[in-house]
């Protein structure tokens, strides 16, 4: 089993269950205000990165349903692929 470099990006999953941490360390109160904007700025981020794989898995998942073929094709989303 080969360790992930620190440089990949997470797994939607891997991602959200680190949010997840985050969160519940943030309702806390004994973590420190700097601790708190440290951890924030980490949520945020995170947020971010799933929001954007939410989306685009949305658009795989309208591109495949708007397929007119009987036969389900998935195409990387792009912007152009909206033209299909």
């Amino acid at each position: 089993m080969t360790k992930k470099l620190k440089s990949e990006a997470p797994t939607f999953e891997e991602g959200l269950k680190r949010l997840e941490v985050i969160v519940s360390r943030l309702e806390k109160s004994d973590i420190t205000l700097q601790d708190s904007l440290v951890s924030f700025e980490e949520g945020m981020s995170l947020a971010k990165f799933l929001e954007a794989d939410l989306n685009e898995a949305t658009a795989k998942v309208e591109l495949i349903i708007k397929k007119n073929s009987g036969e389900a094709d998935l195409v990387p989303f792009t912007d152009k692929a909206n033209d299909l």
